[in-house]
């Protein structure tokens, strides 16, 4: 198998993202196409829409999987269009002093930077998600997690919308056909390992949206529980599920390329490996997770809001189901690339030979005991607490 250059292949893909790891949430007063793209996302979402319903409440085989995604990645490219005119140049890209944030980043070629507006991170967004589709119709991901990706998607988009009509002072203006564009791949070419590489760049940018909209969910709580508007809060835990859960789906696409290429190609690639520790959006929605916890155990928690968290912990421990999932598939019985490393400096009776998956199995764990004062999965809890 030949080697893919990872250094040059980094350099056809790129994201800038808030050095905040927050959703801005304001518009440059260049951005004079509001009511365009206003239109062009009302399509998208309705398209969405159509299409989770036809996956829920139809039998759909891989013939018509392809046909269903390619009608809806055609809503995107208008929406790219009427965008075009935005670009990154003029941002101040920051170094994140956090090394292993940095190293993450300068991995996966992502940027962090300072005022960046709504309509940028949009742009990014639509571009990413016409991709992932493109590559989902020749992938056999299930119907369960194409509904994942696209409810996380909806989600975002949403929020996007509602940015834009806040801000537009232009009537909705439906751009004629002929402003639809082919959006360029940037993939080197069909070889398996571009794919292979493209694939699994692409959906961490996806996890990345869909992390930073969790957080911005879960800062609403904080906000809103404080006020005791417990609707607004339930509501916003929800959605921070519905992300998270859509970070799941992310995993699920990364795996979607032959294992000998991961393990040859992609695994090598990335030195010491990662964690959710070097993830910085993922640390920083975690953070404020906690705050939320920490928030919510300090008063009798209200039947709606403890019903959503009920939700959301569902959607948390599936999604480290799947991780495990998908390292059982990626990486099988290996320890995780950071443990490797540590074993080359160990004598022979000191290494540590555990599977990555046991790690992420200790998480799942982890997680369920930060939910404790929810009393759900009583039967889990009694087994974790049994005295032996």
């Amino acid at each position: 198998m030949d080697n893919i250059d990872y250094y040059y292949y980094k350099s056809k893909l790129n994201l800038s993202l808030p050095d905040n790891y927050q959703v801005p949430a304001f518009i440059e007063k260049s951005f004079s196409n509001c009511g365009g793209t206003a239109y062009c996302i009302k399509v998208l979402l309705k398209k969405i829409q159509d299409t989770i319903k036809k996956f829920e409440e139809e039998i759909i085989w891989q013939d018509q999987t392809r046909i269903l995604l390619s009608e809806l990645a055609s809503t995107l490219p208008p929406i790219i269009n009427s965008m075009e005119k935005i670009n990154s140049e003029k941002l101040q890209i920051v170094k994140n002093s956090n090394e292993r944030f940095q190293r993450y980043h300068n991995y996966f070629n992502i940027n962090e930077t300072a005022g960046m507006d709504v309509t940028l991170l949009a742009k990014q967004d639509a571009e990413v998600l016409y991709w992932m589709i493109c590559e989902m119709k020749d992938i056999a991901m299930d119907e369960f997690e194409i509904i994942n990706f696209l409810n996380a998607a909806t989600i975002r988009w949403n929020f996007f919308i509602q940015i834009l009509y806040a801000e537009c002072t232009n009537e909705m203006d439906i751009p004629e056909e002929n402003q639809a564009i082919a959006i360029k791949n940037p993939r080197i070419d069909n070889s398996q390992e571009a794919t292979s590489f493209f694939r699994w760049f692409i959906c961490h940018y996806d996890f990345a949206f869909n992390t930073i909209h969790a957080k911005y969910q879960i800062t609403n709580c904080l906000k809103n529980f404080k006020e005791k508007n417990y609707e607004v809060v339930a509501h916003a835990i929800n959605n921070a599920g519905i992300l998270i859960r859509g970070t799941s789906a992310d995993l699920v696409f990364s795996s979607k390329f032959p294992r000998v290429i991961y393990q040859n190609v992609i695994r090598p690639s990335m030195g010491l490996g990662f964690t959710g520790k070097d993830n910085p959006q993922w640390s920083s929605f975690s953070e404020s997770l906690e705050q939320l916890i920490n928030l919510v155990v300090a008063y009798e928690i209200p039947v709606v809001v403890e019903k959503a968290l009920k939700n959301f912990l569902e959607n948390y421990l599936q999604d480290i189901e799947v991780h495990v999932w998908v390292a059982a598939k990626q990486v099988g019985s290996k320890p995780s690339l950071t443990q490797e490393e540590i074993n080359e400096y160990l004598e022979k009776d000191m290494k540590n030979d555990r599977p990555a998956t046991e790690d992420l199995r200790t998480l799942h764990y982890v997680r369920l005991k930060k939910f404790e004062f929810l009393e759900a999965y009583k039967i889990l809890y009694s087994l974790f607490n049994k005295k032996k």
